[in-house]
């Protein structure tokens, strides 16, 4: 024991204990989800996203066809379901975000939550800008004529990237970026200020408004799935999607399975 100690006088705080201390309050009342639907379409809200609408169907395509969903499912029962279950768990045990619940087991592993929330705070930081070129396409497919009529598809990716990311303005031939975008600009604060807005009020609000922030989403997709199901050519489509399966690529292509892990964090939000 020191001279300190056995003197009596205060001991200096760790500066993990002082972390802890202040990411668990000791009488502040925590905020609860209005309704059990409320958290299960905030969970889904934060779940599905780009990963699973537009970067799996490519996955499968590109690791063949059905043969994905066998690394794809063995991942989902093997590491994402119990992940799931683990961190909801944590959630209703200890009623703290991340680092809090972490913190509670022992104060040693706070930096497991801290991780995770640094992990969410670098994803969300790449993750707007995409949405503000989405928001860029929706606006300008507004207008009296449709920008894509009538493109193939590499003259529709090129519009993409030439018109609604601004991949137009880069020099040659290094491509570095030369200017900033008006328009992508002016999305990004928009996008930047729906998500200050939609976490400003807390749990409580945030219930409410997915509601709308993920039903309808919910009722486009079956929209967009039932539209591109009467296009020319959705039967391909579909048969590349599962109605092939090369279970070559299992062997053949390892790291098959590394994906299909790794989709899984996207698909369900676990570690994030």
């Amino acid at each position: 024991m020191s001279e300190e100690v056995a003197s009596g006088a205060p001991t200096k705080e760790r500066w993990s204990t002082k972390l802890v201390k202040s990411i668990m309050p000791e009488h502040k009342e925590k905020e609860r989800w209005n309704s059990r639907l409320g958290f299960i379409l905030a969970s889904m809200g934060a779940a599905i996203g780009f990963g699973n609408v537009w970067r799996f169907p490519q996955l499968a395509y590109q690791y063949g066809g059905g043969a994905f969903f066998i690394p794809y499912l063995m991942a989902l029962f093997f590491i994402g379901i119990p992940i799931l279950v683990l961190e909801i768990s944590l959630g209703q045990v200890y009623q703290m975000g991340d680092a809090g619940a972490f913190g509670s087991i022992h104060k040693r592993l706070t930096g497991i939550g801290v991780g995770s929330i640094l992990c969410a705070y670098l994803l969300i930081c790449y993750y707007v800008p995409l949405i503000s070129w989405v928001v860029n396409a929706f606006f300008d497919s507004f207008g009296s004529v449709f920008p894509w009529d009538g493109l193939t598809g590499s003259e529709a990716s090129d519009y993409f990237q030439d018109e609604i990311i601004g991949m137009s303005t880069l020099e040659e031939p290094d491509l570095w970026p030369s200017r900033l975008i008006g328009k992508n600009v002016g999305y990004l604060f928009m996008s930047w200020s729906i998500v200050f807005v939609c976490v400003l009020f807390g749990v409580k609000a945030e219930g409410k408004i997915v509601f709308f922030t993920m039903g309808l989403p919910i009722i486009l997709m079956f929209v967009f799935l039932i539209r591109a199901c009467t296009l020319t050519g959705s039967s391909d489509g579909i048969k590349a999607y599962i109605g092939e399966w090369d279970l070559s690529v299992l062997s053949d292509q390892p790291d098959v399975w590394s994906t299909a892990v790794s989709q899984i964090f996207f698909s369900i939000g676990v570690t994030f």
